[in-house]
C-alpha cells in the first residue's frame, strides 16, 4: 500500500515511540482522542465493540475504524493500535476501501503520531 508523505512520517515517528508512550494502552490512548476532540468542539464517534453490541447489530461492521474524528474539514478514520498490534482482515479491508474513496485512515500507536496527524 502506498503511503502519502505525512503517513510515512506518522509511521517512522511510531517507530520511534518514548517510553512515555510506550505505557499508554489502546483505551487510554482512545479516551485521550475523544477528550482532546470534545475540547476541541469536534465532532468524535468511538466505535462500540462491546458484546451487547455485536448481538444486537451483527458483525457486519468489524474493521470499522475505533474512532472517526471530524476536524477542521477533515474526516479521520482512525484505527488504534498497541506498539506491537497490527491489523487484522477485516480491518485491512476497510483501510483500503476507505482510502480508496480518498478517505483519510490512519494507524494510530502514539498520542505524539495522533497530534501529528491532527497538527
Amino acid at each position: 500500500m502506498k503511503y502519502s508523505e505525512r503517513e510515512a512520517a506518522i509511521l517512522r515517528l511510531q517507530s520511534q515511540a518514548t517510553s512515555q508512550d510506550e505505557v499508554e494502552t489502546e483505551s487510554e490512548l482512545q479516551r485521550k482522542i475523544v477528550r482532546w476532540a470534545k475540547d476541541h468542539g469536534y465532532p468524535v464517534h468511538e466505535h462500540p465493540r462491546s458484546q451487547h453490541h455485536v448481538k444486537a447489530h451483527g458483525a457486519s461492521d468489524w474493521g470499522w475504524a475505533d474512532v472517526t474524528v471530524v476536524a477542521d474539514g477533515r474526516v479521520l478514520f482512525i484505527e488504534l493500535k498497541a506498539k506491537t498490534g497490527a491489523t487484522r482482515g477485516a480491518q485491512k479491508d476497510m483501510e483500503r476501501r476507505i482510502r480508496f474513496l480518498g478517505g483519510e485512515y490512519y494507524k494510530i500507536k502514539t498520542w505524539k503520531a495522533f497530534m501529528e496527524v491532527v497538527g
